[in-house]
């Protein structure tokens, strides 16, 4: 199975779209692949861009993009999950918009990218380094090294 075949079958069942991939998802696919980096890892903004190129349909409210942009907005998303005591927003003002539907497309063309990494790309222990459970973290072997490199890694959340 070659790459552009491992992204499309992530992103089929990503979207869960049950083997009919339409053509917009196949040349979604096709593009970004042609952006991987030398060792075919992809930028966030590259897969955003591809996103919103093929992927995102028209909005019914007529609204735009979120104030933050479609990054910082699913990132504080995401962190509202982790703490709800923070804001969704940067500034003050809520977004006009419900961003709901395209924020979790968003989401999952990020995970079949994430995924594709994962069974494509060689092991690279700052992106792929699996973090301890909590019981081994309190465990004796935990040591101030582990410590450490479980905040310089962090973590990635993806609810879904």
């Amino acid at each position: 199975m070659n790459n552009a075949d491992v992204l499309t079958k992530e992103i089929l069942q990503s979207y869960a779209l049950g083997g009919e991939l339409s053509g917009r998802y196949l040349e979604a696919a096709g593009e970004l692949l042609n952006l991987a980096d030398a060792n075919g890892r992809f930028k966030a903004q590259d897969i955003l861009n591809i996103w919103q190129k093929h992927i995102q349909q028209p909005r019914a409210d007529g609204s735009g993009d979120p104030a933050d942009g479609w990054l910082m907005h699913t990132y504080l998303y995401l962190r509202n999950q982790l703490f709800p005591h923070l804001p969704l927003t940067l500034n003050a003002q809520p977004d006009p918009g419900d961003y709901s539907a395209d924020r979790d497309s968003l989401l999952k063309f990020f995970r079949a990218v994430y995924r594709y990494e994962r069974k494509v790309c060689a092991f690279d222990p700052t992106k792929d380094m699996l973090l301890l459970s909590s019981s081994a973290a309190k465990g004796p072997e935990a040591t101030l090294a582990t410590g450490a490199q479980l905040a310089a890694v962090g973590m990635r959340v993806v609810p879904h």
